[in-house]
C-alpha cells in the first residue's frame, strides 16, 4: 500500500514539474513569437491569434476532450485522470505565465528554448504515466503498437504535419522553419530524457585468457560477463568470446585491463541503448 502511494505522489510530481515546463516553453518562448510548436498547442496559438478572446490555455483544454474520451476506451481509467490533471495544470499554467512573457525579439533563441522547455516538461509528464493531451495521447495510443519507435520520434512526425499546414495557411515560411527547429530540439530533448543517452556499451573480448579476464571485471569493476564459445572462421580454432555490457563512464577502465592484459585481444564494442536487468534499467518498466 505504501509503495502504491509512494508511486502515485512520485507519478504527480514528475506531472506538475512537467506542466510547468511545457507551459513555461509555449507562454514565455513561443507563442508570443507566434511560433507553432505543432500538436493542440500549435493550433490553439493560430486560433487565439485570430480570436484573442480564447487563451490558448482554455482553447487546448476544450480540443482534448475527445482525445481524453479515446485514452479512457483504449488506455484506461488511471491514464486518463492523470492526463486530466495533467491537462488542466498545464493550461492553467500557460495562461497564468503568459503575462510574464520576456521581450526577446530573437525568434531563433525563443525556437532553441521553447523546444528544450516543452520536450523536457513533456518527458517529465510522460514519466508521471500522462501526457498533457492533444497529440500527446496519439502519441501513447501509436506507442501501444510500434514499441520500436521512440516517443519523441512519433511526436517529431505528428508535429511536422501541423507545421506544414500552418505554413500553408499563414504563408509565413520563415516562422514554419524556426518552429522546424523548435521541433528538433523537442525531438532530441524528450529522447535524451526519456531514454538517455545510448547508456551503455555492449563488448565482446576474444583471444584472451577468458579466466583471469573475467576475475579481472569482477574484481575491479564489479561486472558480471558471459562466456560464449565460438570457431574461428579461417582457423577452425575454437575460441572463447566474453561479452558484458558496461555503462559508458566503464568503457575506459575496461579498455584499459583488456589492453595491460591482453593487449592481443580482439575487442568489439557497439552502443547499447537500452539494458534491462540489475545495475541498469528495471525489466518490468513501463514503455514511455
Amino acid at each position: 500500500m505504501k509503495t502504491k502511494i509512494a508511486r502515485y505522489v512520485k507519478n504527480y510530481m514528475y506531472i506538475i514539474i512537467g506542466c510547468a515546463c511545457y507551459a513555461a516553453g509555449v507562454s514565455l518562448f513561443l507563442e508570443p513569437n507566434n511560433l507553432t510548436p505543432g500538436g493542440l498547442s500549435g493550433i490553439a496559438i493560430i486560433i487565439s491569434h485570430f480570436i484573442p478572446e480564447l487563451t490558448v490555455g482554455i482553447t487546448v483544454f476544450a480540443m482534448n476532450i475527445p482525445l481524453l474520451i479515446s485514452a479512457f476506451i483504449f488506455i484506461g481509467k488511471d491514464f486518463l485522470i492523470s492526463t486530466l490533471v495533467a491537462t488542466a495544470v498545464s493550461s492553467a499554467f500557460i495562461d497564468i505565465l503568459a503575462p510574464f512573457a520576456p521581450d526577446l525579439e530573437d525568434k531563433l533563441l525563443c525556437a532553441v528554448f521553447g523546444g528544450f522547455f516543452m520536450a523536457f516538461g513533456l518527458a517529465f509528464v510522460f514519466k508521471g504515466n500522462a501526457t498533457t493531451g492533444g497529440t500527446d495521447i496519439i502519441v501513447k495510443l501509436l506507442r501501444k503498437k510500434f514499441r520500436h519507435i521512440k516517443t519523441g520520434t512519433i511526436m517529431w512526425v505528428t508535429d511536422a504535419v501541423v507545421i506544414l499546414v500552418t505554413a500553408a495557411v499563414f504563408k509565413d515560411y520563415k516562422v514554419a522553419l524556426y518552429a522546424t527547429i523548435t521541433i528538433f530540439v523537442q525531438t532530441l530533448v524528450m529522447n535524451y530524457v526519456l531514454y538517455g543517452p545510448d547508456e551503455a556499451a555492449l563488448v565482446y573480448i576474444i583471444n584472451y585468457d577468458h579466466e583471469k579476464m573475467v576475475s579481472l571485471f569482477m574484481n575491479k569493476m564489479e561486472i558480471g560477463a558471459t562466456i560464449i564459445d565460438g570457431t574461428g572462421a579461417y582457423t577452425g580454432d575454437k575460441k572463447k568470446i566474453t561479452l558484458c555490457a558496461v555503462k559508458k563512464q566503464q568503457l575506459p577502465m575496461l579498455r584499459q585491463i583488456v589492453e595491460e592484459n591482453a593487449p592481443d585481444a580482439f575487442l568489439i564494442v557497439t552502443s547499447a541503448n537500452a539494458v534491462f536487468g540489475e545495475g541498469f534499467k528495471e525489466i518490468n518498466m513501463e514503455d514511455l
